[in-house]
Parts: C-alpha cells; structure tokens; sequence
C-alpha cells in the first residue's frame, strides 16, 4: 500500500538553508526541522547546480562545523585493514560532468582521525553508499564535533581541464544521531578569480535524496530479521520509520461503487494470518509432510483467495499445494487441492491461490483446516527436498483447540505430529472469505452444508511418504509418521547476526 512506502519526493531532503555566523548569515544545515536531530539511516548530498572548470591553481573553500554522533573507535572495521573512527560524518566529493562516478577528495590536512589513527566511518557503508571492495579513502568523512566555524580548502588541480561538480554528502546510520553539520561561504576559486560562489541570498546548491536499494523479495532485513515476502518497486522503500503516518491515519478518502453489481452485496472478510513475529523463526516443510492450519468460516461463505508467504530458499520443489480439509481424524479433504508453481531455482516467495467457483460452501463458525503441501521430483531423498517458510507468531492459539491450532499431516496416512510443532509460530497464510449462501440453508437450518458430502478426491502426489508403519490393534490400523522439522531462529545486532538451529520436533504421536 502507498501509506507503507517511500520515494524520494517522501523523504526529508535533511540539507535546509538556516542563519548562522557566516559572512552573509546564511549557511546550509544537514538536521532535522526546528532543531530536532538530523534523522537515521539516511544518505542525502548538497550539490552543486553547475560544472565548473578546474585548473591547476582551482581550490574549493568552505566554512563548517559539526556536532554529529560521538566518535566511537571500538576496533571494528569497514573491511580488513579500514578501522572505524566513528558512524555518522561528512565528506566532500567531486564528479566529472556526465559522469555517475563519484571520487572522495581530501581537504587539506584531512578529515581528522581516532585516538589510533582511525579514519572510517560506518555509516557510508550500513546504507550502501560504498560496498567493501571501496578504497578505505571513501569511507572517511568528518564526525564526533566542531562547536565553531573552521575554515577548510579542498584543492581540485588533480582534475585540471575538467568539468567537475562537487557535493557534501550526509550518511547517518540507524542508530544515535544528533543536531548536523553546518557549511557556509562556498566558494570555488581559481587563479584569475571566483568562478562559484553560494551567495546568501540566492542560494543555488541543490539538495539531493539518495534512495536505498528497495529489498528484494525473499531476502532478510539484515538487522531486524525480518523476511521480505514480497518485492517493492523501483525507487520504492518499506516506510521503517513510519515517516508518512500523519498522511496514512489523516488522509481524505471516498470511494463509490455500484450496489447494483451482485458481487459488491456480498460481505467479505479475512482469515488466517499475515507475517508478525518478534523474531525471525523459519521451517523446512518436505514432501509427504502438510503444515495444516485451523480455521473458522466467518460467514456463510467459501474461500475466494488465499495468499502463503514462502521464502526463497528451496531445494527440488516444484510446485507448492494448498488443501482444505476437515479439521478431526481422519482429516478428510473438503475440495481438490489448489497448486502453484515453483518452477524456478528460487521460489517466487508468494504463492497465490484463486479459490472462486471452487471450493465447498461453508457454515458461519464451521471450523475447517488450510494445509499447505510440496511437490518435489524423485531424484533424491525426499527429506533433501524442502521449501523454507517464514513463520508467524499466534502464541498459545497454536496450540489450542480452535482458530489458530498448526500441525505437521502425513496424508498417506492422516497421522500427525503434535500441535504446535513450532512453538507458537504458524504459517504466514491469509485467505479472503466471500459471503455466499446454500439454497439448502434457507429452507432447512439443520441441513448439512453441501461440502460434507462433496466426493473426496486423492492428492496426486509425485513423492513418497514420509514414514509409514502400521499394527492392528482391535481390528483399528494405527499410523507413525516423522516429522522431522528444521527451525532456524535468526536474530540481527548492529554488526553481526547470530544463528541458532533447533530441531524442533523429533516424531509424531500414534494415532488409533
């Protein structure tokens, strides 16, 4: 949705024009409005409008000062040999006209440097404005503080000839900020005179907003944790911050529609749960293996869509299933199974089903399951084969005995494992419910609805089973099924993710 995304023309440019104690009393200001901290993550330059021609005697001058995140020289490093002075900073750089390319130049006497001689700063690396095989020069920058106005020269006459411009480029990361930096009395002069100068009151220098790459679908957040089951557009970013809240919560709106349409009578609602967790948790679902999910119809109604959020890891899958059934021994299928594909090397990470004009009818508060299921080739051992799913948190309704209750299926044999094989987290599975009504309802209540006696079709799977055995015992067959399931808990810090595997069910209960 819009209100949960950002494009450049959403975001605070951070580059303001402000008064301060230059000579004509203006200076540009990289902070936030009316004297707040300047904001996190966030990368933004201040350039120059024009190209000027640089000579051998051509010097960039400019006044500045700073009061930035502390200096913190903890021993980490940008890459090997780069030790890190500090996150937040500065730093001046210069493109040839029609060039893309920006080169890191030093003012004279340098950006300064930590107790250790320390020069980079982590931000220009957290939010990708240089990757590790950058220079170590690229990653220095001004930063800690400077409480008054310092004069400062940057000597261009290494690219004497061209036409260059030159930018102030902010980078703060996502953790402490503070008040700015401030720049003033820009000048580039050279030996016959000043050939740009930032007047005070024409003020020409154009601030510039650097977009992030938007993440891509099926990655990690690599901080949070959180998987991205699905891909944002081009210059588009997740809204992290929640920067457009007062426009989502205080924008007007309207919307018509004709009530003369059949479909726009009907009554809709959700059911199932989207991605929410306090830490990532993920699961390997293997052929022969359902992960099953208690529902209740909230109308008088079927299933119109459904929508699973899968990860892009997988290895032999080919196509992903998805099956209603009923929710108690010996979990018979309500419908035929819906199927997706998952033809490529990585799974598309959203599978969604169109379940209109097929699928059973349903009682308001008549409970079913959802159970998603793999279909994989037989070239290996089928527990080799898995799709990965990212997991939702539902807390104790996954294990109670209504709404909410996930379980691992073997439907070679109906056994299952225990509820709540995964300690609280369930599929990240929603479905759109649609009203619709039975003829047989209106003139009898007490009818049955027509899918308890829709014909039961077997699922054609192209795998073996899991585990199967079976004993008598008292003229009953009794089943075992392993359900072997790989939980993988990552959790992000500032510099490094730590990773942790359990394995959290070893076998599933016997069931007579």
């Amino acid at each position: 949705p819009e209100g949960e995304m950002l494009s450049a023309k959403d975001m605070d440019p951070v580059w303001h024009r402000t008064d301060c104690d230059s000579s004509d009393g203006k200076c540009w200001f990289a902070g936030g409005p009316d004297g707040a901290n300047y904001p996190p993550s966030s990368v933004r330059g201040l350039r120059s409008p024009i190209a000027v021609v640089a000579d051998i005697g051509v010097n960039l001058t400019f006044i500045a000062k700073w009061q930035m995140e502390p200096e913190y020289a903890d021993g980490t490093t940008v890459k090997p040999g780069c030790p890190i002075k500090g996150f937040d900073g500065v730093q001046v750089r210069v493109f040839m006209d029609g060039d893309e390319d920006f080169i890191v130049v030093q003012p004279d006497g340098g950006y300064g440097t930590g107790p250790s001689g320390e020069t980079a700063l982590y931000a220009f690396l957290s939010e990708g404005v240089y990757d590790a095989t950058a220079p170590c020069s690229n990653f220095d920058g001004w930063t800690d503080s400077s409480s008054v106005f310092k004069k400062f020269n940057v000597a261009l006459g290494a690219f004497a000839g061209e036409h260059l411009h030159f930018e102030f480029l902010f980078a703060s990361d996502a953790a402490l900020e503070g008040p700015g930096f401030w720049v003033g009395e820009i000048k580039v002069i050279g030996e016959g005179g000043v050939l740009y100068e930032e007047a005070g009151g024409d003020p020409a220098m154009v601030p510039y907003v650097y977009m992030p790459a938007a993440p891509a679908a099926g990655s990690i957040r690599p901080f949070s944790g959180v998987p991205v089951v699905a891909g944002y557009p081009k210059g588009y970013v997740p809204d992290l911050a929640f920067v457009k809240r007062t426009v989502t919560r205080r924008a007007p709106w309207s919307a018509t529609w004709s009530t003369a349409a059949p479909l726009a009578k009907l009554q809709r609602a959700y059911v199932g749960w989207s991605y929410g967790a306090p830490e990532f948790v993920r699961a390997m679902l293997h052929p022969g293996q359902e992960a099953c999910v208690r529902l209740q119809a909230p109308l008088h109604g079927a299933l119109q869509t459904a929508t699973l959020f899968a990860l892009r890891t997988k290895i032999g899958v080919t196509s992903v299933t998805l099956t209603m059934r009923v929710p108690s021994f010996p979990f018979t299928q309500l419908w035929v199974p819906w199927r997706s594909s998952s033809s490529p090397i990585l799974d598309p990470t959203t599978h969604r089903f169109n379940l209109e004009n097929f699928g059973p009818i349903l009682r308001k508060g008549q409970d079913f399951l959802l159970c998603v299921g793999v279909v994989a080739k037989l070239d290996i051992d089928l527990f080799q084969h898995y799709l990965e799913l990212p997991l939702t948190y539902l807390g104790a309704k996954a294990g109670a005995d209504g709404p909410g209750r996930t379980f691992l299926l073997a439907p070679g044999n109906a056994s299952t494992s225990e509820a709540d094989p995964w300690g609280g987290f369930s599929l990240a599975l929603r479905a759109e419910f649609v009203e619709t009504w039975h003829p047989g309802w209106m003139l009898k209540d007490s009818v049955e609805p027509a899918a308890a006696a829709a014909p039961v079709h077997g699922v054609r799977w192209e795998s073996r089973a899991v585990a199967l055995t079976t004993a008598g015992a008292a003229g009953c067959l009794v089943a075992l099924v392993a359900a072997r399931v790989l939980l993988v808990v990552a959790r992000g810090s500032r510099h490094a993710a730590e990773t942790e595997e359990l394995l959290a069910v070893e076998e599933g209960p016997t069931l007579e």
